[in-house]
């Protein structure tokens, strides 16, 4: 057999949660460490796994231990927007190459301007380069995402959106946040409570949408934003305005901050159009299942890979 030559492609795709300018300036804009470990694709026996942590003066360290991948191989490194293994490389984002030790590849790498680590929507891929054709040998999303849960990222010029069709879960108030009931926090906007929606156009809602929006480049949450969101059914047309909630979970605080509400769906296809300020972002072909209405899905929708411009 020829020798073969394998590259490591750890892609990075940003989502985000939203807050209000009333957050104090200590509330973390996103975490501070992660570790994810590395999926096997069919039919290879790699594993490993990826360390991320936020340094004290800025930065994120990034090491990556690699295995069942040959030692005659030539490893490369490199970080790129997308889930699921999609998406283009993020300029300046270089890692180091790795090196063998120990039976195992191994690469430790400094990233600037890397403030936070976002909740979810960076993806690290390992591509297996064959004869010049890559082929991804192991995955690892950051997440979480609930099982059942339709995604889709798209990029802006300055930010990485993220759009979660998923289970049903409660929404609370702070106060009852605080005499320890669990679910996502509403914020108060504007002097008044939000409320959950119980129908859609009388519809009793089944569903829970909402979008995620962080930096492009720091991973922060972006922070005092207000998302028109327009849900249209791709086979009958119809619309439903969502109105435009903010809350974040009450076991992830602030990292998990974004936008959304209860949704009425049926299974099928949907566009969803999001405006933030002068940029629109859509996405289209967001597929809702019976199963995932009925919370019988055994896994998340796979339908996120699409990572080209909403612009």
């Amino acid at each position: 057999m020829k020798p073969w030559v394998s590259r490591v492609a750890l892609l990075l795709a940003l989502t985000v949660p939203l807050s209000s300018p009333s957050f104090a300036a200590e509330q973390a804009l996103g975490l501070k460490q992660k570790t994810v470990m590395l999926m096997p694709s069919a039919h290879t026996n790699v594993s490993g796994k990826v360390q991320m942590a936020i340094l004290p003066h800025g930065g994120m360290r990034v090491n990556v231990t690699l295995a069942g991948v040959s030692r005659r191989a030539r490893v490369m490194d490199a970080l790129s927007f997308g889930t699921y293994g999609a998406g283009p490389s993020i300029p300046g984002f270089l890692l180091a190459k790795p090196v063998w030790q120990n039976g195992q590849w191994v690469s430790e790498t400094t990233v600037p301007k890397v403030d936070f680590i976002p909740e979810t929507g960076w993806c690290f891929k390992v591509s297996e380069d064959v004869g010049g054709r890559e082929k991804m040998i192991a995955m690892a999303d950051l997440g979480p995402i609930a099982k059942g849960t339709a995604e889709q990222q798209k990029e802006t010029a300055t930010s990485i959106v993220s759009l979660q069709i998923g289970p049903l879960g409660s929404m609370i108030t702070a106060a009852q946040a605080k005499h320890g009931l669990t679910g996502d926090i509403m914020v108060q906007t504007g002097g008044m409570m939000p409320a959950m929606a119980m129908t859609d156009h009388g519809q009793k809602v089944n569903m829970h949408l909402e979008v995620h929006v962080f930096s492009r480049q720091t991973g922060a949450v972006e922070l005092g934003l207000m998302p028109k969101i327009e849900l249209i059914s791709e086979k009958t047309g119809m619309k439903t305005s969502v109105q435009s909630v903010p809350m974040y979970s009450s076991k992830t605080g602030i990292p998990d901050y974004h936008y959304g509400n209860a949704v009425a769906v049926k299974s099928g296809s949907y566009t969803v159009n999001v405006q933030i300020g002068k940029e629109k972002i859509v996405f289209r072909g967001v597929l809702i299942t019976k199963a995932m209405i009925s919370g019988k899905a055994s896994s998340g929708s796979m339908n996120g890979m699409s990572n080209m411009s909403g612009m």
